[in-house]
């Protein structure tokens, strides 16, 4: 892993500034990621090192959809970010917003997208220091270029091997629901924190849905929503997707991928669209 210092770099411009974090566009087209005191902190109060999970990914092989460190930073001979390939296309949270009502009830779109998402994951899993992506449901790390193809950002956001990660996204809802045995052992983040993630982007994407919402209170008779409340709202009637999510959700069992039932549901159905708003619409499954 090439090592640069801070202050050797060409800056060009800022692309994004927040409390976590400084993205800067080098001159080069690479991408700097300057990650702050703050989270530095938090690596040196939990024992882990930034450092060593960014030198670690030279270790990676065959996942070229995720973009990872192609050089360490430092200032004052400390560990302050990595830089990066440019990446291109749009995140996945902006993705509908920008497509015509026609593409947003594509659902061989929607399939292959999440096939994709799917393939990155189980091939993260069974990397020699095995990445899991605790922030894989908040989209913002996700890119689609133009032909629709996934990439990962936001490297330093993995779990890599024994190198924890200080990030999650929060559709699982309250904070506790990631520290139970399901999804947690000890520091390190489990594999079914990646099932469930993806199994919660597939229905925010294709229905614009939480599943989270199952096992709240309903705001309108305060009664708990269950999973056959939720699915007979939605009238959503595909037993072997149900069932899936049925264990994703469990507690006890071990959660299952989409996978061939992707393709499977776009064979046999077709996706329908009633705008709400500018921005959202309700989608319902209706069988060809």
């Amino acid at each position: 892993m090439l090592r640069e210092n801070v202050r050797d770099l060409k800056v060009v411009g800022e692309v994004k500034n927040c409390e976590y974090s400084k993205i800067l566009k080098l001159e080069d087209g690479r991408i700097a990621k300057i990650i702050s005191p703050f989270v530095l902190m938090l690596y040196m109060r939990a024992g882990a090192s930034l450092e060593r999970k960014i030198m670690e990914a030279d270790s990676i092989v065959g996942l070229d959809e995720l973009y990872r460190p192609t050089s360490a930073l430092y200032s004052n001979g400390m560990i302050t970010g990595y830089t990066m390939l440019e990446n291109k296309g749009i995140n996945y949270n902006r993705y509908d917003e920008l497509r015509t009502l026609r593409d947003r009830t594509d659902l061989y779109k929607y399939a292959s997208i999440h096939s994709q998402l799917e393939s990155i994951v189980k091939r993260g899993h069974h990397q020699r220091n095995k990445i899991v992506f605790p922030d894989l449901a908040t989209c913002d790390n996700i890119y689609l270029d133009k032909n629709d193809n996934v990439s990962l950002i936001d490297y330093d956001g993995l779990q890599v091997g024994s190198n924890i990660s200080l990030s999650y996204s929060t559709n699982l809802g309250d904070d506790s629901n990631y520290y139970n045995s399901k999804y947690r052992r000890g520091n390190l983040f489990t594999e079914e924190i990646d099932k469930t993630s993806l199994m919660m982007l597939f229905f925010l994407d294709v229905f614009n849905v939480n599943l989270k919402v199952i096992g709240t209170r309903n705001p309108v008779d305060g009664k708990i929503i269950t999973l056959k409340d939720f699915f007979d709202i939605m009238e959503f009637r595909d037993e072997r997707i149900i069932k899936k999510v049925e264990k994703v959700l469990s507690s006890t069992e071990d959660g299952e991928y989409l996978e061939d039932d992707l393709f499977r549901l776009a064979d046999q159905y077709r996706l329908e669209a009633y705008p709400v708003s500018p921005r959202r619409c309700i989608k319902k499954l209706v069988r060809k």
